[in-house]
């Protein structure tokens, strides 16, 4: 399909910002990326000394953790699944008001902690804006009876309690780690892209290039990589064994590898949202290449985790996002602008500075870091101005979305 055109729904509201959930969450994830990493590049590179709550466990850097994850990509997951749920099943799922609620309790939930009463009140809208969420996505899921789904509102209900388990250790009301929770939330979150990853990657490329014998997954691979993925969180996430970690690490990389041979076509290099989708997929494989490699080079698994985090996840959010911006307010997907490249580009440069070049000179990590920062923002200011416009107004073909 070249443009996405949705069945009509009820109107609840004349202003297109509310009429679909993509439009709000799109822009206000592409901007708290930006100041977010202004906060982090301040406390990390130039020191300052902002207070913080400290009833608990909290710190800047599980902050930081807390908020790529629960701020901005959370944020690019509502976006997508409040549009997504609503072309599966053909219900609404938020608009208007209950649009308006969500993003009222995520902006809540951004609030910075830096003292017990603005901690409390950030959690209170945090939770709700997951609770919020989850409710408006399982509706029409369950009403639909879609089971082929229900991954998805289980791994959305898990990131809830997740995220209610990292604010009860902060506050130190329960006995509980919000650094598990915090890697825990980001290994879900993990797996939903691999799940996604999966239907969305061979099909955008056979609908972009129409392939005489179109790209498929291989069955055996996809019943083995899920399971074996989950099995690799939980060691990072509680165990820690490194020659475990390896083994897996393994196994995962070579099924990887065989995905992206299958799925290889060289026409994907002629398309934007294609060749950006296929390389986030590369950046996801080369993590566990790194985890391997970190056995033995004795570098810190923070880097392993960024070519999960920045590449694989920083790649396929701004591919997503901006597909999605097109081809859901009535223009032709195929026919994507040229300077989206741009934006992939700078995710590659981030790739380069704060995954690849401190493994090569660890000395100089600081600045390779600081350097990755400013590229980071400077590739989500781009979508933000580039995108703002067709965020904001209304579908070019008239259409209520």
């Amino acid at each position: 399909m070249i443009n996405i055109g949705l069945e009509s729904f009820k109107r609840t509201t004349n202003i297109a910002f509310l009429q679909t959930g993509f439009r709000p969450f799109f822009l206000m994830a592409t901007g708290y990326a930006v100041l977010a990493m202004i906060i982090w590049m301040g406390v990390y590179t130039f020191h300052w000394d902002w207070p913080i709550h400290q009833s608990g466990q909290m710190s800047w850097m599980l902050w930081h953790g807390h908020e790529m994850v629960y701020g901005y990509v959370l944020a690019v997951i509502a976006g997508f699944l409040l549009t997504a749920v609503r072309n599966w099943t053909k219900l609404q799922t938020a608009d208007g008001n209950l649009l308006l609620g969500l993003v009222i309790f995520w902006f809540i939930g951004r609030i910075p902690p830096l003292n017990a009463p603005l901690a409390y009140f950030q959690a209170f809208g945090d939770i709700m804006f997951g609770m919020l969420l989850f409710l408006v996505l399982a509706v029409p899921i369950l009403h639909r009876k879609m089971s082929r789904q229900w991954p998805v509102l289980v791994i959305l209900f898990m990131l809830l309690m997740m995220n209610v388990v990292y604010y009860l250790g902060t506050f130190g009301i329960a006995i509980m780690s919000p650094r598990d929770a915090v890697f825990a939330s980001l290994y879900l979150v993990l797996n939903l892209i691999f799940i996604f990853a999966r239907r969305l990657v061979p099909n955008f490329i056979n609908s972009a290039l129409k392939l005489p014998n179109p790209v498929r997954n291989k069955g055996v691979l996809d019943k083995v990589l899920i399971p074996l993925f989950l099995v690799y969180s939980v060691n990072e996430i509680w165990f820690f064994n490194q020659e475990f970690a390896i083994g897996v690490a393994s196994i995962l990389l070579i099924i990887n590898v065989i995905r992206l041979i299958t799925w290889y076509d060289k026409g994907i290099w002629t398309r934007h949202l294609i060749w950006s989708l296929y390389v986030s997929y590369v950046f996801l494989t080369m993590a566990f290449l790194m985890k391997i490699a970190e056995y033995f080079l004795h570098y810190s698994t923070f880097l392993t985790l960024h070519m999960f985090t920045v590449g694989g996840i920083g790649m396929i959010t701004l591919s997503m996002m901006s597909r999605v911006s097109f081809g859901h307010t009535g223009r032709n997907v195929l026919q994507e602008l040229e300077a989206t490249k741009w934006l992939f580009y700078g995710i590659i440069l981030t790739v380069i500075f704060r995954v690849l070049l401190p493994v090569f000179a660890p000395s100089m990590v600081v600045h390779f870091v600081g350097t990755a920062m400013v590229l980071w923002m400077v590739t989500f200011v781009l979508f933000w101005f580039r995108f703002f416009k067709i965020l904001i107004r209304k579908r070019s073909d008239g259409m209520y979305g």
